[in-house]
């Protein structure tokens, strides 16, 4: 593992522990506060078990290194195209790969979300 890398077989040792011994025994706000822990842990999880970074789906599609599409967007230097469009499904997928999978797949198999 080099500098920089997330230990994930750490990383997964530590939400086991927390979810199966210290989370159950918490109560009243100490258990509101234990589910956004453990929540960040799935995030953090899942971010650093990911193949594509969020931020390479734009630049991948051709638009530049992370941020330079957000900033024409904001700029109004850009026209919509069936590219523009690729790439910022690309990367709101991608996000929610990692933040909020079941959502995701919820909009691609319900019947509001199914694709056409």
């Amino acid at each position: 593992m080099s500098a920089g890398q997330i230990d994930t077989a750490l990383l997964r040792a530590a939400q086991r522990e927390f979810v199966e011994k210290i989370l159950p025994g918490l109560t009243g706000e100490n258990r509101y506060t234990g589910a956004m822990l453990k929540r960040a842990l799935d995030v953090l999880l899942a971010q650093a078990t990911s193949e594509t970074a969020p931020d390479a789906v734009p630049q991948a599609a051709g638009f530049g290194a992370p941020g330079a599409l957000a900033a024409a967007l904001r700029a109004d230097r850009t026209a919509p195209s069936p590219a523009l469009l690729s790439a910022l499904r690309g990367f709101v997928e991608a996000k929610l790969r990692i933040s909020n999978p079941k959502f995701l797949e919820e909009t691609r198999n319900g019947p509001e979300g199914a694709r056409s």
